[in-house]
């Protein structure tokens, strides 16, 4: 079993880009909101990152949903994306469900942000603690997966389905983009794979993900951004849903909505958006995604 350890781990590089001059006005820490990081140790001793945010204040009007007596109506458990991490972007939009008393709940994988680990190589155990330890009142627990995110949230959902009420796939890492027939790709990782660790992949990635630059560029201030090529052993195997997604194939996410035996299951296909829906389009599209998403959770909490 894992132990949330509430310890401070130094990372001069991470706190030399909080205390540059130029960092911009989106990056900063933001207000209404309270972010408590921590450490999770893994079953393997190693410290994974871990991010709770909630809302300083009950923010909406209405009661139209069932809380802790804080305001807090439901806490999403975010799994994030291949490369991804726990970063300032992620805050700023995520805030649209602070906004609407949702709390989310973020671990960075192995290898990810300021986890350890290789450099991009069990959430569930940090999820099922942090709720029951910060959010014992809250009667609805969601999971969130973006892009490989997905495939976690998939494996945490089939392991664990007492433990979520639903969960939310934006982007969904079903099935890679892979342009050669999957046998050359499997004999040509046998020959080459442990000498080319990261070959050259269908171009490039942060361009592919982010439609709006301006945020692309914030992304890749953040130090703790994966922003060498996909490993070659990991991407293959990656498992929302955008018509113009260059990363990942909208036609599985139809085949997985199809495939679905729940009865209870929604499929929204935004025409025009990129692979990166929560923090790579543009802020009137990353609002109409997030207001599909909270509006589904909200209407799943009011009982």
């Amino acid at each position: 079993m894992g132990a949330n350890k509430k310890f401070f781990l130094f990372n001069p590089i991470w706190t030399e880009f909080l205390d540059r001059d130029d960092l911009p006005r989106q990056l900063r820490e933001s207000d209404g909101v309270i972010i408590e990081e921590g450490y999770w140790i893994n079953r393997r001793g190693m410290a994974l990152m871990t991010s709770t945010m909630t809302p300083e204040t009950n923010n909406d009007d209405d009661d139209d949903g069932v809380n802790d007596g804080s305001g807090i109506r439901a806490v999403v458990c975010l799994c994030h994306g291949y490369m991804d991490n726990v970063s300032f972007l992620k805050r700023i939009q995520f805030q649209r469900f602070f906004r609407r008393n949702i709390a989310v709940c973020i671990i960075e994988y192995e290898g990810h942000g300021r986890s350890d680990g290789i450099n991009a190589l069990a959430a569930h155990n940090y999820f099922r603690h942090v709720t029951r330890e910060k959010f014992p009142n809250v009667k609805r627990v969601f999971l969130m997966g973006e892009s490989m995110g997905e495939a976690v949230a998939y494996d945490i959902m089939s392991r664990h389905r007492d433990s979520y009420d639903g969960a939310i796939f934006a982007a969904p890492m079903v099935k890679i983009l892979v342009t050669p027939p999957p046998f050359v790709v499997a004999l040509f990782e046998r020959i080459v794979g442990h000498s080319i660790p990261e070959p050259p992949s269908r171009g490039n990635m942060p361009r592919l993900s982010f439609k709006d630059k301006d945020k692309m560029r914030l992304a890749l201030m953040v130090p703790t951004k994966y922003g060498r090529k996909p490993r070659f052993a990991t991407a293959r195997e990656l498992l929302n849903a955008t018509l113009e997604d260059m990363v990942t194939d909208p036609r599985m996410s139809e085949m997985l909505y199809n495939e679905s035996c729940s009865s209870d299951k929604t499929i929204k296909l935004y025409r025009g958006m990129y692979h990166n829906l929560t923090t790579g389009e543009t802020d009137e599209n990353i609002d109409i995604v997030f207001n599909d998403a909270i509006s589904w959770v909200t209407d799943r909490s009011k009982s």
